[in-house]
């Protein structure tokens, strides 16, 4: 349907990784407030920013790399399975760096080499991801 209406994949693909954004970022927005009122961390004043990037650029990337999941085994019996183990391995720099980068906030140290892993893993992903866009939807008829 999508090609009969003449829309560009990577345009499909870009619409669905943002929905899925949206809807990850507001699911970690809720954690980030239940982890508020539950525990009560005691954070400086300037390092709730580092929470705020490093959960930004978790949510975009996880996104990009169930989306990428989801058109990879799109018509698969067994697609919830074969998206699991694809995205597991593949997500393994996002959760170092985010886990890195807040683990960095009580004691100081610097935290942009965790940044940058995350934020090139999401650039490499939305390459990859725009790139294999056309070909991922000629698989999928």
């Amino acid at each position: 349907m999508y090609a009969l209406i003449g829309l560009d994949p990577a345009a499909r693909l870009l619409g669905r990784a943002m929905s899925g954004g949206v809807l990850l970022t507001g699911f970690l927005l809720v954690l980030f407030l239940a982890m508020v009122v539950l525990y009560g961390p005691e954070l400086a004043s300037g390092s709730w920013w580092v929470l705020v990037i490093s959960s930004l650029l978790f949510a975009v990337g996880l996104t990009q790399l169930s989306t990428l999941a989801g058109e990879v085994t799109a018509g698969l019996r067994n697609r919830a399975g074969m998206a699991s183990l694809i995205i597991a391995p593949l997500s393994i720099p996002l959760v170092i760096g985010a886990s890195q980068a807040l683990a960095a906030i009580p004691s100081g140290t610097g935290i942009l080499p965790w940044i940058l892993l995350m934020v090139a893993t999401d650039m490499a992903l939305a390459v990859v991801g725009i790139g294999l866009a056309r070909t991922l939807e000629e698989a999928s008829r």
